[in-house]
């Protein structure tokens, strides 16, 4: 190992070791580090073997080589203006018709109309005449109307200067008027109307009292607000009291009962109201059906 040499004060100089190449420089190191490395030994080359290829025994020889699918070219098309608002308008007005269907069904329907019809080819189509009609297969032997000697160039005589002229009927519901049903409310809409009704009857009453063409309605006393309405004067005597309240509320019961009794029918307008209501539905038309049974 060489010697290191050192300053005079006997420590070791670095910067001696720096020139005599004791410590390599940084400008060597980054040279050194920069240098290219060693080339590294070729591979060698090995020779392929060629190998026999074989040949597919299904592969036709004759086919056309496949190049692929071709991609078609699309041309471009514009939309001319107006087309999807016409489609848009024919689906509006088609939404429309089917609303105004269900609706027209919906009032046939709750007027009581027959709405299921049949209106198919096949109800349209008329039946074939039959070979013999009903009223004559009684009178032909065989079934059929060649039995009959009908002779062409008699059938003239047939013909008459005279023409008969039926006799006009008119029809026994022409001059009905149509049927106005009432209206059908429920009996929260009753009492509705009946709540309506009274409250304009008492404003009416209330309007009048105001203007004096009525006598203000005495205080209506019962027991339960005898306190609460004469005050003092229950005090004084309740007994008397007690007794002109129950005489009132035995009269505003009389009168209850002979407004019922007067607004009560009797049964002779019973009977003259249910008469007039036959003779009204009579008047409205009356439908029947006749059948007649005859055996085979």
């Amino acid at each position: 190992m060489p010697s290191l040499p050192t300053s005079s004060s006997g420590k070791i100089d670095l910067r001696a070791m720096l020139d005599k190449g004791i410590i390599p420089k940084r400008d060597q190191q980054l040279k050194a580090s920069r240098k290219p490395s060693a080339p590294a030994a070729a591979a060698k080359k090995v020779e392929a073997t060629p190998v026999a290829k074989k040949e597919n025994p299904y592969l036709s020889k004759e086919a056309l080589p496949y190049h692929g699918r071709s991609r078609k070219t699309r041309p471009m098309r514009f939309v001319e203006p107006g087309k999807f608002v016409e489609k848009a308008e024919q689906q509006r007005s088609k939404a429309q018709l089917e609303r105004l269907k269900e609706q027209v069904a919906a009032k046939v329907q709750q007027a009581g109309m027959q709405v299921d019809l049949d209106i198919s080819d096949k109800a349209l189509k008329r039946e074939q005449p039959p070979v013999v009609e009903w009223w004559d297969a009684p009178l032909l032997p065989h079934q059929s109307y060649d039995d009959l000697p009908i002779d062409p160039t008699q059938l003239t005589s047939l013909v008459t200067s005279y023409v008969h002229h039926p006799v006009q009927i008119t029809p026994p519901n022409e001059n009905t008027k149509p049927v106005t049903r009432a209206l059908r409310l429920t009996k929260t809409e009753t009492k509705k109307l009946r709540r309506q009704r009274r409250r304009e009857m008492l404003k009416d009453k209330q309007d009048k009292i105001r203007l004096g063409l009525l006598p203000p309605d005495p205080p209506k006393v019962k027991i339960s607000n005898l306190m609460r309405v004469l005050g003092d004067e229950a005090i004084l005597d309740p007994t008397k009291v007690e007794a002109k309240v129950r005489k009132e509320m035995e009269m505003r019961q009389r009168m209850h009962d002979e407004a019922n009794a007067a607004r009560k029918l009797t049964p002779d307008e019973r009977r003259n109201k249910t008469v007039a209501k036959q003779k009204e539905d009579q008047d409205a038309g009356i439908e029947a059906a006749v059948f007649k049974y005859g055996q085979p």
